[in-house]
């Protein structure tokens, strides 16, 4: 038996689901609104909180199973050496310019390096391991080619991790021993792009950061 249908009902009960959703969603947007003062003062405890999902993540990364080859994750773990040492370059900026590290050209460039550095020790590691396996199938046997070490063991990309911190690290410290100022170029503005083609002309902000290649 089909029971009639009663579209005056149906449209008026969507519409009041509409609207309800409408109202919720406007509320939301007003406990959302936050000053950016507020908005930096939670912005630590978030950033402090964030640490816990990611060593988990860590973890199940490193577990036997999952057969993760051992630089890679080297590599992921290299990204608490650029949150680590991110934050004294953010009291720097602080204590010497009264500045955001964001709005220091020279602190910001050398921190953002360390991230560089962990993507290339990712990378490298996933490269060597990937690119044995597929010889392996090239082969016809995954056991005639033998993995890279990078795959077995944590030690070479550590040693290529330290390297290339080293060499972020200089990048921060002969410009500190020069006396920069505040916006002082990262790495003397060596591969930035020509103002003009980045300001179209117009007046470079007083906190704007240079542009590498």
């Amino acid at each position: 038996m089909i029971l009639p249908v009663d579209v005056p009902t149906i449209e008026t009960s969507a519409t009041s689901i509409i609207n309800d959703l409408s109202i919720s969603l406007s509320s939301l947007h007003v406990s959302l609104d936050v000053t950016a003062k507020e908005a930096e003062a939670l912005a630590g405890p978030f950033f402090g909180l964030s640490l816990f999902p990611y060593l988990a993540f860590l973890y199940f990364l490193n577990v036997p199973e999952n057969d993760t080859p051992k630089g890679v994750t080297v590599g992921f773990a290299a990204c608490l050496v650029f949150v680590f040492l991110t934050i004294p370059a953010a009291i720097a900026a602080q204590v010497l310019y009264g500045v955001s590290l964001a709005d220091s050209d020279w602190l910001h460039g050398s921190a953002e390096s360390l991230l560089v550095m962990t993507n290339l020790v990712t990378v490298v590691a996933f490269r060597q391991a990937l690119a044995a396996k597929e010889a392996g199938i090239n082969y016809g046997d995954g056991n005639s080619v033998a993995m890279p070490l990078s795959a077995t063991s944590y030690a070479p990309m550590i040693k290529l991790g330290a390297g290339l911190t080293a060499l972020a690290g200089l990048t921060a410290l002969v410009p500190a021993i020069m006396g920069p100022e505040v916006h002082t170029p990262y790495l003397n503005g060596f591969m930035d792009l020509p103002k003009d083609v980045v300001t179209f002309g117009h007046t470079d902000p007083a906190n704007s950061l240079t542009i590498a290649w």
